[in-house]
Parts: structure tokens; C-alpha cells; sequence
């Protein structure tokens, strides 16, 4: 994948370019984002307010959007995002 950028315009959030490269929803969006942080996934549940299976569901469907199979695979691919955005999800 190749990210081309114009140096003036301004940065595209997190959430921006994981709903429109993989169309996560915001819930999704933050998730995937808390355990990019480096959350275990029932912190990032109770932060985000949900179940612990609740959060197994969404991961699940974070991982058929996008391809990974393992967290740590999500990880990966979420830091090889473009450059630039906020630290934190917009969602």
C-alpha cells in the first residue's frame, strides 16, 4: 500500500482512515485504537464501557474488516498508518 500526502492539507484523525480504508465503525474505530495503546482487551472493554464479550464481538468483526488475525497483527497494522494524525481515535 502507498499513502501519498500533500504536506499542506491537514492530517486525516485515526478514525478517518480506518472507517475509509477498512469501514470500522467509531465504536470499532476506538477499540481498535485502545488496544493499539497497548490496553489488554477487558481494559479496553471497561474503558469502553461494554462487556467483555461485547468487545470480543467487535474485535472480531475489527479483525474480518481488516485482515488481521491476532491483536498483535491489528497492532502492526495500525502503526503503519499514515503519519501524523492525533495519538487518540476521533471517532
Amino acid at each position: 500500500m502507498v499513502f501519498l500526502s500533500d504536506p499542506d492539507a491537514q492530517p486525516a484523525s485515526r478514525a478517518t482512515i480506518l472507517r475509509s480504508l477498512y469501514g470500522l465503525t467509531p465504536t470499532e474505530c476506538r477499540l481498535a485504537d485502545l488496544l493499539a495503546q497497548g490496553c489488554e482487551l477487558s481494559d479496553a472493554a471497561e474503558r469502553l464501557r461494554m462487556a467483555a464479550g461485547t468487545a470480543r464481538f467487535h474485535l472480531k468483526v475489527v479483525f474480518r474488516k481488516t485482515g488481521a488475525r491476532r491483536q498483535a497483527d491489528l497492532v502492526r497494522l495500525m502503526a503503519g498508518l499514515p503519519s501524523g494524525w492525533p495519538g487518540n481515535v476521533e471517532a
